[in-house]
């Protein structure tokens, strides 16, 4: 079996990954490079060898002389089940000058990002900061023993790879057919739950009767009008729409997908509409009355959210969805891909498109990857460290939605030892005047990222967004907090109060970084806060842990998908909410009244300034949020796309407007 050979570890056209240890092997001629090749063409192994290819460079590098009283980098592999086309290689120890041992961000595939990151690494960790980015690069070496024989394996598979490179660089699909890279797959299966092909990704099979305009306003879709009669809101079906399957849509299915969605999670998302097994009532075949349990005067900002799609009767989407979206199912392989096609049957303007494929590539190199090998046409959620050098790649095209959703740290307030220390509000108050997000913005995320104080988009606030002010970057006013609150520098630099050193653990989304999370534990250790990061490998196990309470600070990005400015704050942090998180977080009494009474009107503007009032108490008051910045999703696709308008909300995302050029 023929396997790659590349700076310690072995990729085996079978799929498996391996530690190589070196020692007697001979490398194969170019010639079995290509055999490989040609017998399989996968997705994986064309992934690899487009990585080899990018290697090159790196090969050149170990010419560099060694420094190592500056910096001394070694290179391995990481390799993870979630990805088995990945080849991702992270410097795993940077040792400067000073001797302080650190874990730097990411080291991309593509070597020609090696000045980008040592500019990031550069702007993180102070104590290099004599030293330029061109220095910081001329310093950096991959391993020095590097067998000769690596560099016979990747000059045969460059030959190989031009020999044969419409087979690699080929377009992902054709004119009528667009293959999209996205993250890991979070479908739940589980019937009644199950919400396959509208939630976590809507890939509009499935529509709901009222969309979500990128201003987050709302405009007619299943229902073409509606009315209010006190609690009870009456909508009025578009004649003349069937699902895919050919049946007519009447106001049973939309009884039928209300109670279906009660049954399966009473105590989720549904709950915060108070709707219960019977709040559908059919007036007629196409005239359905909604009538919730308790006064909700927000029900029609609700749902346009895309768990409150409509589906054919007697259907269970665990099985098969059934909708009457611009698409359809044709293949659902967990792990792997989603593939949809046309609704020939769509009521309005039909897709641009024959064909639309989701493949679902945890990892962001890999995502990444394959844009470039043309094996995706579009990816979702660029790293943002990248986007620049995705940008000044010829044939790519990078594009960023508006500011949907925020990053923010959630302070756990109600913790058990040995998580409870964030009890103390001016504790909370010292992290959040630690952090410096300028810089966390600017010099990490390389500019791709809004200065924000507010825990949603400013623009659910109108001109209420004012009242939260957030926090300033200010180390001297955080040391002199925790002066007040006795934690005095310990020998090591850590702070100690009566025995007890100041360590925090911090968990995160899996989405973000290694070097968005070291830059925060930099940040907290400049005051004296040792901050433990502990890594989910997917969002089952961080679910796990926050569930569990089993942390100090959390690390999100919460999306604001639907219309309703009490969202984020009233998921979150209201007491009465039966979230499983939210225990950790509620600060109950003056904000569980502000929630509640933003819940009651029925004005928006009253409702906007309810709502910026409970995010100053949350943000301002009482430091149980820490906004870092705004964050537009990002986008890259092949030049040749159109019609694709990115939303702020990802839920609320159209993918049938999008063409290809002919």
């Amino acid at each position: 079996m023929f396997k790659l050979f590349s700076a310690g570890w072995a990729a085996d056209v079978s799929g498996r990954d391996e530690p190589h240890h070196g020692g007697g092997r001979s490398p194969p001629p170019p010639a079995i490079a290509a055999i490989a090749f040609l017998s399989r063409g996968s997705l994986k192994l064309r992934l690899r060898l487009f990585t080899a290819l990018n290697l090159l460079p790196a090969i050149a590098t170990s010419s560099l002389p060694n420094n190592s009283s500056f910096l001394h980098t070694t290179v391995n592999s990481r390799h993870t089940p979630l990805s088995a086309a990945r080849l991702s290689l992270r410097k795993s120890a940077i040792v400067l000058k000073s001797g302080t041992r650190c874990q730097p961000p990411h080291l991309d595939i593509n070597l020609g990002f090696t000045l980008q990151h040592a500019r990031r690494t550069h702007a993180v960790y102070g104590n290099a900061r004599k030293h330029s980015p061109r220095d910081c690069t001329r310093c950096v070496q991959l391993q020095t023993d590097i067998h000769r024989s690596v560099v016979c394996i990747l000059i045969g598979f460059a030959l190989c790879f031009l020999l044969f490179a419409c087979g690699v660089n080929r377009q992902a699909g054709n004119e009528d057919e667009l293959i999209i890279g996205v993250r890991a797959d979070d479908y739940v299966v589980e019937p009644l739950k199950s919400k396959l092909g509208m939630y976590p990704l809507n890939v509009q099979i499935c529509e709901p009767l009222v969309r979500i305009t990128p201003d987050y306003g709302i405009e007619p879709l299943l229902a073409t009008r509606w009315e209010r009669h006190g609690n009870t809101w009456r909508f009025f079906l578009r004649p003349n729409v069937v699902f895919s399957n050919g049946q007519p849509l009447r106001s049973e299915a939309v009884k039928y997908t209300f109670a279906r969605l009660v049954k399966g999670d009473r105590a989720g998302i549904y709950q915060h509409t108070y709707l219960g097994e019977n709040s559908v009532s059919v007036v007629d075949e196409l005239t359905v009355d909604i009538t919730p349990e308790r006064p909700n005067q927000h029900l029609l900002e609700q749902i346009g959210h895309a768990n409150y799609s409509i589906i054919a009767p007697d259907t269970e989407p665990a099985a098969l969805p059934v909708g009457t979206g611009p698409f359809k199912l044709v293949e659902y392989r967990r792990g792997e891909w989603l593939k949809t096609e046309r609704n020939e049957l769509y009521w309005g303007e039909g897709p641009g498109l024959q064909r639309l494929t989701f493949r679902f590539l945890p990892d962001d190199t890999t995502r990444v990857l394959a844009l470039q090998a043309g094996e995706a046409g579009m990816i979702l959620d660029v790293p943002r460290e990248q986007a620049a050098t995705l940008r000044a790649q010829a044939g790519t095209y990078v594009i960023e939605a508006p500011v949907g959703r925020v990053a923010a740290i959630f302070l756990n307030t109600h913790g058990k030892a040995p998580y409870d220390l964030l009890a103390n509000r001016n504790l909370r108050r010292a992290i959040g005047s630690s952090i410096d997000r300028r810089t966390l913005i600017e010099k990490v995320w390389e500019g791709n990222g809004e200065l924000i104080a507010t825990i949603g988009p400013r623009a659910m606030l109108g001109d209420y967004a004012g009242l939260v002010q957030g926090f300033v970057f200010d180390k001297e006013q955080a040391t002199h907090l925790l002066a007040q609150e006795g934690w005095l520098p310990g020998t090591d630099g850590v702070r100690v109060r009566n025995g007890r050193r100041l360590t925090l653990t911090m968990i995160a989304w899996p989405e973000f970084d290694t070097a968005t999370l070291e830059f925060i534990q930099a940040q907290l250790a400049t005051i004296g806060i040792e901050l433990r990061i502990v890594r989910s490998p997917d969002s089952a196990s961080y679910q796990a842990r926050i569930e569990a309470g089993e942390f100090d600070l959390d690390l999100e990005a919460p999306n604001q998908n639907d219309g309703n400015p009490m969202f984020l704050p009233a998921l979150r942090f209201y007491s009465k909410s039966s979230g499983k998180t939210v225990r950790h977080f509620a600060p109950g009494g003056r904000f569980d009244a502000i929630i509640e009474a933003g819940l009651e009107t029925d004005q928006r503007n009253e409702t906007m300034r309810r709502s910026a009032e409970a995010q100053r108490l949350l943000v301002d008051e009482e430091a149980i949020t820490i906004p870092l910045a705004g964050l537009k999703r990002i986008y890259a696709m092949r030049v040749d796309l159109r019609g694709f308008t990115p939303h702020p909300s990802l839920l609320n995302q159209r993918w049938h407007t999008i063409t290809i050029q002919r």
